[in-house]
């Protein structure tokens, strides 16, 4: 974003595509996120929505006031100097406006991922208000792009299918710095998870074909080395435990009983042709994302990188076993 350049300037067009393009349970929310996260600085400019623009600007503007009372009640209670009394006003108010420039650029991302996204949730509930004074605290001090991006996605995603990110999660989130967010990326590019009947992540391993269950395994392979992770252990993002492991044997047509046992990699179904397999070969060990790391994975939508379907393709077709992707 240049610097001359209003964080929300480009928000305009994108509000009314939403209110024309998403389901209305979708709008409720994002609304409601707009008018608790976002500064005045935005005009909506369709006369439709004219009296909702008129309300937030008044909310601001209220708030405003507020500000100008308490600083001269400062003013005029606190004996120092006037010099110094103000310039300590200005700094805070200062501190207040870089805040909202980041929680509005935070949001623009966030509105730009619900118009590029073709995939809305029909969720009837409304996003929730304690989680939205939670992201509000958090989205404030988050002043690097990549995690605002990171952000951003994660307001989308909640907005799409409130509760999708427990309040949990997000202080987890929370915690992060760019460092681990790169090294989060990097272990997301390379796993394999599974969905519920919802749709929604809720196992996601990074395989190692040499480790079985109780041997540790090495993600080396994919760029990611024994000290980056513990930060995405330490962070909650990923089990610290070596006793866990995945059997491919649902990805066999037939053997797959329900939706939950389904197995995916980069948004396809991974699948196993059926040659009489001993099932023990199948099962693999490797590093599983927790809770937190399931949300996020999910929100993230990476890029996916085939190193570790190559690796594990090629492990399997050293035994005869035949894996592809549909």
């Amino acid at each position: 974003m240049e610097e001359n350049e209003t964080p929300l300037s480009n928000l305009s067009d994108t509000l009314e595509t939403i209110v024309t393009s998403i389901p209305a349970p979708i709008r409720k929310s994002f609304f409601k996120a707009f008018d608790q996260l976002c500064s005045a600085a935005l005009d909506i400019p369709t006369s439709w929505l004219q009296g909702y623009a008129d309300m937030h600007r008044a909310n601001t503007e209220a708030r405003k006031n507020i500000i100008l009372k308490i600083s001269e009640n400062l003013n005029n209670n606190i004996d120092v100097p006037e010099a110094y009394s103000q310039k300590a006003i200005e700094r805070y108010a200062s501190k207040i406006i870089k805040q909202q420039i980041n929680t509005d650029r935070i949001f623009q991302i966030a509105a730009t991922e619900l118009v590029n996204t073709s995939n809305h949730s029909t969720n009837s509930n409304e996003i929730n208000e304690e989680w939205l004074n939670e992201f509000e605290e958090i989205s404030k001090v988050k002043t690097s792009k990549d995690m605002q991006i990171l952000f951003g996605k994660i307001l989308a995603n909640e907005i799409k299918n409130p509760g999708q990110f427990t309040l949990k999660t997000l202080r987890t989130i929370s915690l992060m710095d760019k460092k681990v967010a790169q090294i989060f990326a990097k272990f997301c590019r390379n796993c394999f998870y599974v969905l519920d009947s919802n749709k929604n992540v809720y196992f996601g391993i990074v395989i190692d074909p040499k480790s079985k269950r109780m041997s540790p395994p090495s993600l080396e392979q994919y760029d990611i080395n024994t000290y980056e992770m513990t930060f995405l252990e330490d962070y909650g993002l990923v089990l610290s435990s070596d006793d866990l492991a995945l059997n491919f044997a649902s990805t066999i047509p037939g053997n797959n009983l329900n939706y939950d046992s389904l197995i995916y990699f980069d948004r396809k179904q991974v699948i196993i042709e059926n040659n009489n397999i001993n099932e023990n070969i199948l099962e693999v060990g490797g590093k599983i994302l927790t809770k937190a790391g399931s949300e996020l994975f999910q929100a993230l939508k990476v890029e996916s990188d085939y190193k570790s379907y190559d690796n594990l393709k090629n492990y399997f077709a050293e035994r005869n076993i035949k894996m592809y992707l549909k």
